[in-house]
């Protein structure tokens, strides 16, 4: 499964600084880096040989600002070239590079100034882009304090912001790195040994404060081995990226491995991206690109912003690209999948995906896929695995049924452990106690061990002891020293794959079951698109006080403040409750941009619970709902609804025999007094949608009494008031062919279904004639344009219905109007349109089919 640690392979590998030496006495007159604007434009590139000389010029200011070696200095610039130059000039001097975001708003500065006390820096180097932004807010700050002094002098008093400000943020000493000018020959510096501190590397804080990982030269240079091994690179590859430049995956993964490499590296900044997503693909297909990277997020980005006529004409070529690793957050099937068949017609292959999993902790990398590897994707049983810890593959069922408690899971295999990496994954109690080491198939903490492993934290030598050091349970002769990572996963069984489920501080226990926070996050994600941000939305458990109780919260960026709230909480509960079987006791839904983030973008958690709990998030009005006392209990399982029904018949027919549940209700020969009282029964305490005699009618046994009352609690009476879904035809697609990808049904569409094939017969019941007379000078043309354009605008218009397997429902959403069903013609009189109309709406409908026909 996985290899035990060692040295022996370690002691022969090269160095960073080897290899770059290396590089500049044999390629000195390569393109090293290319910088693009928005529109991929070339905007800066540097060729090995120059890129020298401009890294030692900064280096050699640095040393004679009085920056000794071993000392720290803060890097906050805008994205750009300069950043790298100032990091590597770090690297060739010694001098302790911190890479930081830059504070952008009054907010960030507090934080920005405890990094810089807390890592001990000498100096902030920058950019001249950033130094004017702060200057700018510094000096905005000062019109303003003058402004207060003013209204102060009349009398009033304007509330004021307690924090540091950006003036204060520039009486810190900064070196402005910009413009340097490159040295006329190379100036040479001490050697760094492999003990040697490289960077000082904050980890982003997800669930806690940030926390400074400390990371050698020794650590670079295993694991910058491990990625060129695992990834197959040599000099003549084209790597890009547009990652954050001061996170870890950007730093090592892009920069640091294409300078190991020798090999070209074109950047982008992610603002550019995130405003202009293909900004990628035109990287990707005018350098030609072979290796690139990116979050799950970025890869969804691409399909949503890019158009299947786009895909289609091979606008970009992917044909060059051998990896398109996957890491930094989740990595999802669904993304797989849909980018693969959305982008085939460009070259992509599906086996270019390469999932990954690191963090800082580990100078990034501990599993990757490799290269040509298909990502291996697993459908495991969802209740095992969240009641046992028993990852379960679906695949080994052939008939699941239809109990509620089979639900499944899809996850991402995330690579295996590479170049003397050793993982365990150990069983640890709900207060994080290590109890044993578990064998493939069962999830436990992610523990790992290999000379990519950092130091420990800067200044925190108990959480080092505890978090780095870590002794396996029960193995005490070992030696081996882990580090916790905190994220739960399993190994697969079949090829020693790590797949991650989530972290252990994120894990919600709600009536005995574990959940995890994404799980939660991603639902919501999916069915309440139109109103919450994807992305943005973060799931977490508290303890109800006084109790020990775990109740669930949900912390939501709007799209717009004006909304109907009360619409948005209805829809959360009925989502998770339909999906996961779990009520929710808190929503607060807040303003765009301002959930608790990472400087990678990762959600914090944590900050998001502390901020809910001291009512600091930024809500809109009527944005906090708390669920009354009497609904905050756990959803009554499948079992225990049966047992209800059970007893309650037991209890009033007095027959003193057992009832099975698969007994037949109207082999009890009940009378509709005793119907009466079976619904009564089972709705009292009930807070959702109530059985109605007539619905006890139609069922044939216990079971399906239950099954019907579970999905009543789950999705309630609200649930026929929810909004349409934003239905899609597949990104893959073709507008010229007819889409199979099925939607969920609304409640009250599954209501008229149900009645619609129960009855074994095509209807015109559901038709409805309308007839509309247009008088005066009308361009046919013009207002069959208007119909297409409401069809785009409003997707049940072209919406057809399927019974699947299993009974239920699904909606498909056509990409377009077909021509014989779409018709515009011109009618002689008002007598003549009715009469077309109702002809139309006669004909017997078809579900299966696109029901709209409309005559002018």
């Amino acid at each position: 499964m996985v290899s035990s640690v060692g040295t022996k392979n370690l002691e022969n590998q090269s160095t960073l600084l080897e290899r770059y030496e290396q590089i500049l006495r044999t390629s000195a007159g390569k393109t090293a880096f290319i910088w693009v604007d928005r529109k991929g434009n070339e905007s800066a590139n540097f060729t090995y040989g120059e890129w020298d000389l401009r890294a030692r010029a900064v280096a050699k200011r640095l040393l004679d600002e009085g920056i000794g070696r071993g000392e720290a200095v803060l890097l906050a610039y805008s994205p750009g070239l300069d950043f790298f130059l100032g990091y590597w000039a770090c690297l060739l001097s010694g001098i302790v590079a911190v890479p930081v975001a830059p504070p952008i708003s009054t907010a960030e500065v507090e934080k920005f100034l405890k990094l810089f006390v807390h890592s001990e820096a000498k100096a902030i180097l920058t950019d001249t882009r950033f130094n004017r932004l702060m200057r700018a807010k510094a000096y905005k700050e000062t019109a303003v304090k003058v402004g207060r002094g003013v209204q102060a002098l009349f009398g009033k008093n304007p509330t004021r912001y307690q924090g540091p400000t950006f003036q204060d943020l520039s009486d810190q000493r900064w070196i402005v790195t910009t413009g340097i000018p490159a040295l006329s020959q190379r100036v040479k510096f001490q050697a760094q040994g492999p003990n040697d501190t490289a960077f000082l590397m904050y980890s982003s804080g997800s669930t806690s404060a940030p926390k400074g990982a400390l990371t050698t030269f020794g650590n670079l240079n295993h694991q910058l081995e491990m990625n060129g091994r695992a990834l197959g690179n040599d000099p003549a590859h084209v790597s890009c990226w547009w990652a954050p430049h001061y996170h870890d995956y950007g730093l090592i993964s892009g920069f640091l491995n294409v300078v190991y490499q020798g090999c070209t590296g074109v950047l982008a900044s992610p603002f550019d991206f995130i405003q202009r997503p293909e900004l990628w693909l035109d990287m990707l297909h005018k350098h030609k690109c072979t290796h690139t990277f990116g979050p799950d997020f970025g890869y969804e980005l691409l399909i949503r912003k890019t158009s299947s006529s786009e895909r289609r004409i091979e606008k970009w070529d992917l044909r060059n690209l051998r990896v398109a690793m996957s890491a930094a957050e989740k990595v999802r099937a669904s993304t797989i999948d849909a980018f693969s068949a959305a982008f085939a017609n460009c070259g992509f292959r599906r086996s270019v995906f390469c999932p990954a999993y690191g963090l800082a902790e580990h100078t990034v990398g501990v599993t990757i896929n490799g290269v040509s590897a298909e990502p291996l994707v697993q459908r495991i049983l969802r209740d095992p695995l969240e009641e046992r810890g028993e990852a379960l593959p679906a695949d080994s069922y052939t008939d699941l049924g239809e109990s509620e408690d089979e639900r499944l899971l899809e996850l991402v295999g995330n690579g295996v452990p590479r170049y003397e990496t050793d993982i365990k994954i150990v069983k640890i109690t709900p207060d994080g106690d290590p109890v044993e080491v578990v064998p493939p198939g069962y999830v436990g903490e992610i523990w790992v061990a290999s000379a990519s492993k950092t130091k420990g934290y800067f200044k925190e030598s108990e959480l080092t002891q505890a978090t780095f050091r870590a002794r396996l349970p029960n193995d005490s002769d070992c030696g081996v020293e882990y580090l916790r990572t905190g994220d739960l996963g399993f190994v697969s069984a079949q090829k020693g794959e790590l797949f991650v489920c989530g972290r252990h501080k994120d894990m919600i226990i709600l009536a005995g079951k574990n959940h995890y926070s994404e799980d939660f996050e991603v639902t919501l994600g999916r069915h309440t698109a139109d109103y919450l941000r994807p992305g943005r939305i973060a799931a977490f458990s508290f303890e109800e006080a006084g109790t020990s109780f775990e109740r669930l919260a949900i912390v939501a960026e709007v799209r717009q403040v004006d909304l109907d709230t009360e619409e948005v909480f209805s829809l959360v509960q009925s989502s998770l409750a339909e999906v996961h079987k779990v009520k929710v006791s808190t929503i607060a839904l807040i303003e765009s941009g301002s959930i608790p983030k990472t400087s990678s973008g990762k959600l914090r958690r944590f900050e998001a619970r502390e901020r809910l709990a001291d009512n600091t998030l930024k809500s809109i009005p009527n944005g906090i709902w708390i669920a009354p006392v009497a609904e905050i209990g756990d959803v009554r399982g499948f079992q225990g609804m049966v047992d209800l029904i059970r007893e309650s018949l037991e209890s009033f027919t007095g027959t003193g025999v057992k009832i099975e549940p698969t007994t037949v209700l109207t082999t009890l020969g009940l009378s509709s007094l005793e119907l009466a009282q079976l619904a009564e029964s089972v709705n009292e305490g009930r807070s959702y949608a109530p059985v109605r005699v007539q619905d006890l009618l139609g069922m044939e046994t216990i079971e399906d009494v239950a099954r019907f009352l579970m999905k009543a609690d789950a999705i309630g009476r609200s649930k026929a008031r929810d909004p349409m879904p934003s239905l899609k035809p597949h990104p893959a697609s073709d507008p010229t062919e007819i889409s199979k990808t099925p939607h969920p049904t609304l409640f009250a569409q599954d209501g008229v279904l149900q009645h619609h094939f129960k009855r074994r017969q095509r209807t015109s019941e559901w038709n409805i004639p309308l007839s509309v007379w247009l008088s005066g000078s009308i361009c046919l043309e013009s207002l069959g344009e208007a119909f297409q354009w409401l069809s785009l605008k409003q997707a049940a218009l072209r919406s057809t219905f399927e019974k699947r397997r299993d009974g239920s429902f699904a909606q498909i959403v056509q990409p377009f109007w077909p021509p014989e069903y779409f018709v515009i013609e011109d009618v002689e009189n008002k007598t003549q349109a009715f009469e077309r109309a109702r002809k139309v709406a006669s004909v017997p409908l078809d579900v299966s089919e696109i029901c709209l026909k409309v005559h002018v």
